[in-house]
């Protein structure tokens, strides 16, 4: 899911807001209509949930910095947490490799 949403974030810093090109694919998790702040909100519950332990707070922050509150590029972002940018980037694909698995495995009734 969020692969999609990538081409409409950082790369040209649309705020969700802006995604009504964007077709939402089907979900259960979601009501039929629920539009971008209702995803936007799903995808923060649930990136909160996931990543709440403390050797999880890293991987939270980069994407909440990413995604929830971007910056320009991501270089800024990446100095914004204090990371090398190659870190960052590490981070970041641990954090949505693991998120995109979560959410596939919930989709498929995988996980409660």
């Amino acid at each position: 899911m969020l692969i999609g949403l990538t081409g409409f974030w950082p790369g040209n810093n649309q705020p969700p807001g802006n995604i009504a090109p964007w077709r939402r694919p089907s979900s259960h998790h979601m009501r039929d209509g629920a539009g971008p702040a209702e995803l936007l909100a799903l995808l923060s519950e649930t990136v909160d949930a996931l990543f709440a332990g403390a050797r999880d707070e890293k991987l939270r922050r980069v994407i909440e910095f990413t995604y929830f509150r971007p910056a320009p590029k991501q270089e800024v972002t990446a100095q914004q947490l204090g990371l090398a940018f190659g870190t960052y980037r590490r981070h970041l694909t641990t954090a949505l490799d693991r998120l995109a698995r979560w959410l596939w495995d919930r989709e498929r009734g995988l996980r409660a």
